[in-house]
Formats: C-alpha cells, sequence, structure tokens
C-alpha cells in the first residue's frame, strides 16, 4: 500500500527533453502533457491521444511530409502513453493510499510522516480537499495531533489539515459541526514545546478560522487567544520565541481581530486582558525595529491595526503611546539603505495606518468621555 504513495513522487516528475519514460519517447508525453496543461483531465488526454493514433490522423501526417515509417513510430509511441497513462494510480486513488497509511497502526513514524506529507500535496486542489472527508481522511489526521504522537507527526498533521481547510469554507463548516474539537486539539500542539510543531497547528487554526465567525469563536473558546498571547512573550526559561512563531502568532491575532471583535473582547476581559495583548504589540514592535525583521514588523502593524477595532484593546492603547515605537519603527525603516525602496514604502505606509487607528481611537474615547 505504501508503495503506491511513494508514486506520487513519480507522477509529479516530468521527464526531460532527451530523457526517456518507460519505452516511449519524452517529446510524445511532452506534447500530450501540454494538452492537459490547457486544461484537460486524465481523462481528455487519453482521448487526444487515441484521435492522435488513428488512420486518418497518419494520412494528415503524411500529407504534411512526414514519412510512413514516422509516422507508423509516434502512433506506436502514443499508444504507449496510452498504456502507461491506463496504468498509473489517479490522484484519488493515491489519496485513498496515503489515507490507508495514515491508518496503519504498525507504520513507523517516518513512514506516517512521508504519508501526510502526500495527503498535504494532494488536498491542494479544492476538489481533492474535499474528496478528504469522503474518503475517512479527517479523522486520522485529528488523530495524528494528539499529543501522543512525535512532533514531526502532529507538525505534519497540522500542515495537511491547514491546506485542506485552507479558503474552502465548505470543508472548515464540515470540521466544526462534526469534529467541533478540532481547536482543542490545534491549541494543545501549539502549547507544546515544539516549535515547528507549534508553528503549523497555529497555520492551520488560522485558517480554519479566517473568514468565518464560528470559526473564530470556537478558535477564542478553545483558548486560542491566550495561547497566541502567550508566544509573543518569552519561554519560561526566559528566552525568545522562534520568529516563525511570533508572526503566526501576530497574524491570528489579526484575524481573529477582523473576523470577530467582538468574540475577541468579551475574551479580553475574562482571561488574558487587554493590556497584556497591548504590552506584546509594543514588544514585537520595538524587536522588529531593533532587529530590522521587516517581516515581523508588518504582522504587527497589521495586528495593532485590527486590534484597535476591539474597544477593550483601544481603550488600553488610548492611555498608552505606541506612538514611540513606531517612530522606532519608521526611522529604522528610513534607514535602511539595502530594503527595497517598494516594500518600504509600503510598510511605512502601514505605520501611516497604524497611526490613524491610534488617533481614531482616542477620538472615541475623547466622545464617550464628554457623553
Amino acid at each position: 500500500m505504501y508503495s503506491a504513495v511513494l508514486q506520487l513522487n513519480q507522477v509529479q516528475a516530468a521527464p526531460n527533453a532527451s530523457a526517456k519514460h518507460g519505452s516511449y519517447e519524452a517529446a510524445d508525453l511532452s506534447v500530450a502533457k501540454d494538452a492537459l496543461a490547457e486544461g484537460q483531465e486524465l481523462q481528455d488526454l487519453l482521448h487526444w491521444a487515441i484521435t492522435h493514433s488513428d488512420a486518418e490522423a497518419l494520412r494528415q501526417s503524411a500529407e504534411k511530409g512526414e514519412s510512413l515509417e514516422e509516422a507508423l513510430a509516434r502512433r506506436h509511441n502514443v499508444q504507449q502513453l496510452i498504456d502507461h497513462l491506463k496504468q498509473e494510480p489517479t490522484e484519488v486513488e493515491l489519496l485513498k493510499a496515503a489515507i490507508a497509511e495514515l491508518r496503519n497502526q504498525t507504520a513507523t513514524p517516518e513512514d506516517t510522516t512521508a504519508a501526510l506529507e502526500a495527503v498535504q500535496l494532494l488536498v491542494e486542489p479544492i476538489d481533492l480537499a474535499n474528496d478528504l472527508s469522503k474518503l475517512g481522511g479527517l479523522e486520522p489526521l485529528l488523530h495524528l495531533l494528539g499529543s501522543e504522537q512525535p512532533p514531526a507527526v502532529q507538525a505534519s498533521a497540522a500542515h495537511a489539515l491547514g491546506t485542506a481547510a485552507a479558503n474552502n469554507n465548505a470543508l472548515q463548516a464540515l470540521l466544526l459541526t462534526e469534529h467541533p474539537d478540532v481547536f482543542k486539539r490545534l491549541v494543545s500542539v501549539v502549547g507544546s514545546r515544539d516549535p515547528a510543531a507549534a508553528t503549523k497547528a497555529l497555520y492551520c487554526a488560522a485558517g480554519l478560522a479566517r473568514n468565518s465567525r464560528e470559526g473564530a469563536q470556537a478558535l477564542l473558546d478553545a483558548g486560542g487567544l491566550d495561547t497566541a498571547v502567550s508566544l509573543l512573550s518569552e519561554t519560561p526559561e526566559g528566552a525568545p520565541r522562534p520568529a516563525a512563531l511570533r508572526r503566526k502568532a501576530l497574524s491570528l491575532l489579526a484575524d481573529l481581530a477582523l473576523v470577530n471583535p467582538q468574540g475577541v473582547g468579551a475574551k479580553l476581559e475574562s482571561s488574558v486582558g487587554a493590556s497584556a495583548v497591548t504590552a506584546a504589540l509594543r514588544e514585537q514592535l520595538a524587536v522588529a525595529a531593533n532587529e530590522k525583521d521587516w517581516d515581523t514588523a508588518e504582522r504587527a502593524l497589521l495586528a495593532l491595526k485590527a486590534l484597535t477595532a476591539v474597544p477593550a484593546v483601544a481603550k488600553q492603547l488610548h492611555g498608552q503611546h505606541p506612538e514611540s515605537e513606531l517612530d522606532a519603527l519608521a526611522s529604522a525603516l528610513r534607514g535602511n539603505a539595502g530594503l527595497n525602496d517598494e516594500y518600504r514604502q509600503e510598510l511605512l505606509t502601514l505605520v501611516a495606518a497604524a497611526r490613524d487607528a491610534l488617533a481614531l481611537c482616542r477620538t472615541a474615547a475623547s466622545e464617550r468621555t464628554e457623553l
């Protein structure tokens, strides 16, 4: 069964112009693949090959100056291509094989990880992502997020599930309905001590919650906000978190605030507190300026702007002055000669947008005070 999963690499690899694939010329496969690239599926490709191997096609080739021997050889090569493609597993068959490997209780962690990587690649198209549930693939993916699994397996499972759910409203709704514990599992992985697993779990959680108020609320209820904020501070041992993990946490904060600001506000009042969020954002802006980490700076600015729409955060920002961090960041941007001018301007525009959002916070707070 696992050998079928390994065939994925053979399916994905295209032979070069001078190579032989099986016993037919790569040039014929290249022509066929061009037809497929124009939007045809496998059955269309087979039909194309058949129409290019009939007697009429041979006569037309002869009229164009192609010798009978060349035309017959071409027909033979195309027929071999047809036979080869009929023997190749379809993507659905590969997905079935990979899911079967995920259910294999005797598989090694390495084999399971390889099968998960195959699933992740296969479910990138939304049609195959929707097949994941029909083929029984969701249950093993969720099981492999469990705390008893090696971190590498957890990371690959989160990556595969996140890929399938990305921009897929149907699958997101299905997960919330039939597997409501998905966010608890993901938050548990995020809280683990393995940065790679935590980063992939954040990626998956953000994909499930993005553009879905219900998904965002489910993530909030599972403790996602508290966990994301905690990732912006140092570890219990006093070490800084990996930059990739902090960036994912910042992006998640921005997504939650944009999709469900009321839910974020309610959760802040009952748990982590708005002051912790604003302090974490200011720290990330300062770190980004000092380390010239523009990716982190961009995500921190987007999170700050989004969170100003949350009343509890806006109230905290009214009494603070994060403009000092914004000034330092703008100065670092202008002073970095090696930074792409267009990207520098994009970031400076985000700095200005964050300033405007803070100004609106203060105006709104003043109006409420006057009332």
